[in-house]
């Protein structure tokens, strides 16, 4: 069973370690829990919660 996740906010960074880093910025929830990324190549990318949730782990000192 994995630890609960903290909310998210617009404003936090997402790290995540496969064979490589990859770090996102969150910039806009839906209520529908749908998530807006930014990455670091400029980029916008559009998932959900549920995706972030056991593959991205907090990356700010607020975690």
């Amino acid at each position: 069973m994995s630890a609960p996740t903290p909310r998210l906010r617009p404003g936090t960074w997402l790290r995540r370690v496969t064979d490589r880093w990859e770090l996102v910025n969150v910039a806009d929830i839906t209520t529908n829990g749908g998530v807006l990324l930014h990455l670091l190549d400029g980029t916008q990318q559009h998932t959900t919660i549920a995706y972030l949730r056991d593959r991205f782990e907090r990356a700010d000192d607020s975690a």
